[in-house]
């Protein structure tokens, strides 16, 4: 999204490049913000990062957790559980395993706007 907001002019000979704002620059940003990281380790889909505060930290996430489901998906798939958590303004129903325990908990996933880019 950021980089869509520019022309890019690229002189090889001097080893430049240039950012030229374009018609898009002023658009607003609308990005989705769970606070959570994630990363797959063989079969499993585990919980890299929490941030304090953020809409992973409130539904007591913790590094080190395996996300079983996200909203009735059990396929494991990393690329479709990140599209899950992009729509900002859903509330998504997470199944957790910590330990030897599997427990339920809400996200809401929050949306981070800006009016102008800067």
């Amino acid at each position: 999204d950021l980089l869509r907001r520019f022309n890019v002019v690229i002189n090889y000979p001097r080893s430049e490049f240039h950012l030229l704002p374009n018609s898009h620059f002023r658009d607003p940003f609308d990005y989705s913000y769970t606070g959570l990281g994630l990363y797959q380790e063989d079969d499993a889909i585990l919980v890299s990062d929490v941030i304090a505060g953020s809409p992973a930290d409130q539904a007591g996430l913790k590094v080190g957790d395996r996300v079983v489901a996200i909203d009735n998906n059990i396929s494991n798939s990393m690329q479709a559980y990140r599209t899950a958590l992009q729509q900002a303004g859903r509330k998504l129903k997470l199944i957790v395993g910590r330990g030897d325990k599997v427990f339920e908990t809400q996200l809401i996933i929050r949306s981070v706007r800006n009016r102008r880019a800067s």
